[in-house]
């Protein structure tokens, strides 16, 4: 049996912004930013569940991919 939900209900999850880590409820399925905004905070669009633990390690700005080369002087 399926059960139909509600016109006008909307799911929602509590996420954890991934810039400035602010918890907050976001509407659940994806969509447009009108739809489904950033952090109400810094408009970071970027979220992770709030359930997953933070990690004992400061969060890296950049990827290792990403670092800088240091050359040896001429």
């Amino acid at each position: 049996m399926v059960v139909a939900k509600p016109a006008g209900l909307v799911q929602v999850e509590r996420v954890r912004c991934l810039e400035c880590g602010v918890s907050y409820l976001k509407p659940c399925g994806g969509g447009i930013t009108q739809r489904n905004p950033g952090c109400p905070r810094c408009g970071y669009v970027g979220w992770i569940s709030a359930f997953v633990p933070v990690g004992g390690e400061p969060r890296r700005k950049r990827s290792g991919g990403d670092a800088l080369l240091h050359l040896p002087r001429r």
